[in-house]
């Protein structure tokens, strides 16, 4: 509470910053973990269940 009252009144937080190291590495694999999701989830369930859905509609209006 202290910490976050001197930074509403000063705007800082009181010390020096500090970079934060994070690897690229990291970042490039967390990357495609979610584009390979992405992918995975689209190709195999949410594109036949649209043309499922799609396709049922038609149906029943034609």
């Amino acid at each position: 509470d202290k910490l976050l009252d001197q930074f509403y009144k000063t705007g800082s937080f009181g010390s020096k910053p500090r970079p934060i190291n994070f690897p690229i590495s990291r970042i490039v694999q967390s990357q495609l973990f979610w584009l390979l999701n992405f992918y995975v989830h689209t190709h195999f369930w949410i594109r036949p269940l649209l043309s499922f859905m799609w396709t049922s509609l038609l149906s029943l209006l034609f």
